[in-house]
């Protein structure tokens, strides 16, 4: 079976067309995850965020089915502060 992060870094290339270089994960431990993606081509964003709540792992075993899950964000601070979703 593949990693968590193998499936969501596969997810972020499929959505975006890009290919990420490291992507970093932080879990609130209540079934939120806070992503930020280091993209290999600088262009005009090098990294990008994004929040993936209700994973199911299970049922997300490539990643055309992994992009359903991503939403776009731009955290202030890095990992993202506990509480309510901060955003840019």
């Amino acid at each position: 079976m593949a990693k968590l992060n193998d499936i969501l870094k596969a997810g972020i290339e499929e959505y975006t067309g890009r290919f990420v270089k490291r992507l970093h994960t932080y879990e609130d431990g209540v079934g939120a995850i806070g992503l930020r993606a280091e993209m290999i081509d600088d262009g005009d964003m090098p990294v990008l965020d994004f929040l993936v709540a209700n994973f199911d792992v299970a049922k997300c075993k490539d990643a055309v089915s992994t992009v359903g899950y991503l939403e776009e964000t731009e955290w202030e601070t890095w990992p993202p502060q506990e509480g309510a979703p901060r955003f840019l």
